[in-house]
C-alpha cells in the first residue's frame, strides 16, 4: 500500500492520481467471488472497492503507522462533546 501511495504522490506528473491507482488496483486488492459473476452488482461492487482503496491510498501513512498522532477535533456544534484521538 505504501508503494501505491508513493505512485499516487507523483499523480500530477504521471496521471496516476489516488483515484486512478484505486481504480486499477482495487479489483486485485479487494477480490470477492461474488463480483466475479458479473452483472450490475459486480459493477457496483467494483465502485465500492475503488472508494475503499482510494481511502487506503490517501491515508496510508496514518492507517499503517506504528503510532497514531495526537489529534483533537473541535466540539460538535451545539454540544460540549469533544473528540480526542491518541
Amino acid at each position: 500500500m505504501r508503494h501505491l501511495a508513493k505512485v499516487a504522490e507523483k499523480g500530477h506528473e504521471t496521471g496516476m492520481t489516488p483515484r486512478n491507482v484505486a481504480i486499477v488496483w482495487a479489483p486485485n486488492l479487494l477480490r470477492c467471488k461474488e463480483l466475479e459473476v458479473g452483472g450490475v452488482a459486480a459493477l457496483q461492487g467494483v465502485g465500492v472497492q475503488a472508494v475503499v482503496t482510494e481511502f487506503l491510498v490517501c491515508y496510508t501513512d496514518l492507517i499503517f503507522c506504528d503510532r497514531l498522532p495526537n489529534i483533537s477535533l473541535p466540539p460538535i456544534q451545539g454540544t460540549n462533546i469533544y473528540f480526542f484521538f491518541f
